[in-house]
């Protein structure tokens, strides 16, 4: 194998080298591309930039510009409850980091479909609420085999196939009226409630540590480029792994 050593460059160009240089191998870790490499113009690159692609920091920064228009926009609204589904993504990392509170948790409630009625569907899981709505062609489908009658997820899952994705869904609330707290008529819970219940998870698989930014990594990934280095510089370790 030959290696070409690379002098001369500006720490700009150092970093859009090691871009560039991962750009051919293996599959990007798109958290530390978010992370530490978000102020480069990475499509420009070669980096090929899924569609929900945020900077770093970019859902703290989504929601609070959401919550300064809903202030501002409507007023009269105390607070916002959101759900955070451990089986389709996570257990509310970012929930908890941009101020909510957890005030509950219930079980998972996503069905994934059998092929007849995933293709109905047009996806292969469902949630519960979508399920029993009686708007979706799903749920049409399902309520015309029960005969207009709402069953539990498990049995549905008996009846017509599939099963039921174990695992949690996390209640969280923001105050955008702290004193709107004072109304609030269940506990709120500490966010170590999360792992003493089992209830930590990422797209369905269960956490065997706390919730860090490392748990949603993948393995895998590029060529590092250290055989690119020289005593002249040191060179910052490569983006994707």
């Amino acid at each position: 194998m030959t290696a070409k050593i690379v002098k001369g460059l500006t720490e700009a160009q150092k970093r859009e080298f090691i871009v560039k240089d991962n750009a051919a191998f293996g599959e990007w870790n798109f958290d530390d591309l978010a992370n530490n490499w978000s102020d480069l113009p990475l499509a420009d690159f070669g980096v090929d930039l899924p569609a929900d692609w945020l900077p770093r920091n970019g859902e703290s920064r989504a929601i609070a510009y959401a919550f300064r228009f809903i202030k501002k926009t409507y007023p009269w609204i105390k607070w916002v409850i959101s759900f955070a589904d451990g089986t389709q993504c996570g257990d509310g990392t970012i929930y908890r980091a941009s101020g909510f509170v957890l005030t509950g948790f219930s079980s998972g409630s996503m069905w994934e479909l059998p092929p007849d009625l995933a293709k109905i569907d047009g996806g292969p899981v469902a949630h519960r609420l979508k399920v029993q709505d009686k708007s979706s062609a799903l749920s049409r489908e399902v309520q015309r085999r029960t005969l207009g009658k709402n069953c539990t997820m498990e049995e549905y899952a008996r009846r017509f196939g599939g099963h039921i994705i174990p695992g949690f869904q996390l209640r969280y609330i923001y105050f955008l009226d702290p004193t709107a707290k004072g109304r609030l008529t269940v506990p709120i819970l500490p966010f170590s409630e999360i792992e003493r219940r089992g209830a930590g998870m990422y797209k369905g698989i269960k956490r065997v540590t706390k919730a860090t930014s490392d748990d949603q990594l993948g393995g895998g990934g590029a060529i590092p480029t250290h055989a690119l280095q020289n005593t002249a510089y040191e060179v910052n370790p490569c983006p994707a792994t």
